[in-house]
């Protein structure tokens, strides 16, 4: 993903099963809205991300009717489980 200066991010890439997707959003240390796509699916998600101020982002996504679709956590310069660079 690419951030800017405001704390703006945007990317693509792959999920862990190949899936292509498409991330925007902003960064903040307070919950923060996100949009997580896969294309090749027509999924659209909306979510929050909220940045720790070190190296993790975590992320939640929901589903139309409010429950949560998925959460976890990006690892930023670092494997998870290694320490924060």
């Amino acid at each position: 993903i690419s951030v800017s200066r405001s704390g703006r991010f945007s990317g693509s890439g792959l999920s862990p099963d190949g899936t292509r997707i498409n991330l925007a959003g902003q960064l903040n240390r307070a919950p923060a809205p996100m949009q997580v796509s896969a294309p090749d699916y027509g999924v659209n998600l909306v979510g929050e991300t909220q940045w720790d101020g070190g190296c993790h982002v975590n992320y939640v996504t929901y589903n139309l009717d409010g429950s949560i679709n998925l959460a976890g956590q990006f690892h930023a310069n670092h494997a998870a489980g290694q320490p924060c660079p």
